[in-house]
């Protein structure tokens, strides 16, 4: 294997090469129509943060776009911690891309018999101590005019791409996305205000926004330490009265905004809630949840559970029913209403790596 020392060992499609010999086909319908889903998981001390939750959302993705599951679980774990240990990865993040596979070019889905393709790689870079964290973040508004299924987290992220360089030049760092004359979230981050009376604000879950497992534990965990929580929709006129305003997502853990189109946020610098919160993630789930990531199972996940979830089918929105479904795994319901079918169903589902959180983001709609 012929590498040069700065090179990374990547995946793809199923073998370990130099970063400088990883090739996908042209024939690649994530490379054609992006017809793919990703997921980043967050690297801390060289371990693996919510591994768990990200396997939930995957999951779920490939559902939705009836794709199949390359493999187990256990086995894209086995991945990743090679992937990191191969790149002595400390602090970072490790990205995984599975597409429905190698075809020729055509707008219909290739037979059920076409074999995923598998894509991952690390990125070493420090999250803990981001320097957009210690000064806060500068947004815009744009208008939100991606696909409607914001839930499936597909790598169609040319306007999300469009939206940050925007942004960058107007000299921000950011963009939040706003449909009929309300946010949605930001162009890769779940977005939150903390009104006068100390209320945690965010959009509640829908196909309008990614679900985010950052914002589920930060969900959580703000609602153990007592702070209020609404799951509704807010406006830029709204979020530029509020006390502060940050963002979560997976590297940012929690981040301040402190500046909105020009306009400051508060007085202009991280605020008490937004710092707070990003301390007690950091405690809860950064540091316990990664002592588990390098460590080999050696047995079965601990706890099984069912709950409603909200399927939202692709042909659009419709009224609520409620009916039996079959065994499988979609978006959990949330407590704010959705448009779209609720159906039972049923899913085993271990306990979270990061203090066993899952049974309440799904009785909870969290997750």
């Amino acid at each position: 294997m012929n590498m040069t020392s700065s090179e990374r060992i990547v995946y793809v499609d199923g073998q370990y090469c130099p970063e400088s010999q990883g090739k996908v086909s042209i024939f690649d319908r994530g490379y054609l129509f992006a017809d793919a889903i990703y997921e980043v998981t967050c690297i801390i001390g060289g371990k693996l943060v919510d591994f768990d939750g990200h396997m939930v959302r995957l999951v779920r993705s490939l559902k939705e776009l009836n794709m199949q599951m390359p493999m187990s679980t256990d086995e894209l774990l086995a991945i990743h911690r090679k992937l990191v240990a191969d790149n002595n990865v400390d602090e970072g993040l490790i990205y995984m891309q599975i597409s429905r596979g190698n075809a020729d070019r055509d707008f219909n889905f290739p037979s059920k018999e076409t074999r995923p393709v598998v894509v991952m790689f690390t990125q070493a870079r420090p999250v803990l101590e981001s320097p957009l964290a210690k000064r806060g973040l500068k947004v815009i508004s744009l208008p939100d005019i991606r696909w409607g299924r914001r839930d499936i987290k597909t790598v169609q992220l040319l306007y999300p791409s469009m939206a940050k360089n925007a942004a960058n030049d107007a000299g921000a760092d950011d963009a939040w996305l706003v449909q009929d004359g309300l946010v949605t979230e930001a162009s890769s981050a779940n977005a939150y205000i903390v009104t006068a009376d100390d209320k945690i604000v965010t959009r509640s879950l829908s196909s309008d926004i990614l679900h985010g497992i950052t914002r589920a534990a930060v969900l959580r965990f703000a609602a153990e330490a007592g702070y209020v929580l609404e799951e509704r929709s807010f406006t830029i006129a709204e979020a530029l009265e509020a006390k502060e305003a940050f963002i979560t997502s997976a590297t940012s853990f929690v981040t301040s905004v402190i500046d909105i189109d020009g306009n400051v946020i508060g007085d202009g610098k991280i605020g008490p809630v937004s710092r707070r919160l990003r301390e007690i993630y950091l405690e809860k789930a950064v540091a316990p949840a990664s002592d588990t990531a390098r460590i080999e199972r050696k047995s079965r996940p601990r706890a099984a559970t069912s709950a409603w979830f909200l399927h939202c089918p692709p042909p659009g929105p419709r009224e609520c029913s409620q009916g039996q479904g079959r065994r499988g795994i979609s978006t959990p319901v949330g407590p704010a209403a959705f448009q779209g079918h609720f159906s039972r169903k049923r899913w085993i589902f271990p306990d979270s790596v990061f203090g066993r959180p899952s049974v309440k983001m799904i009785e909870r709609g969290y997750l």
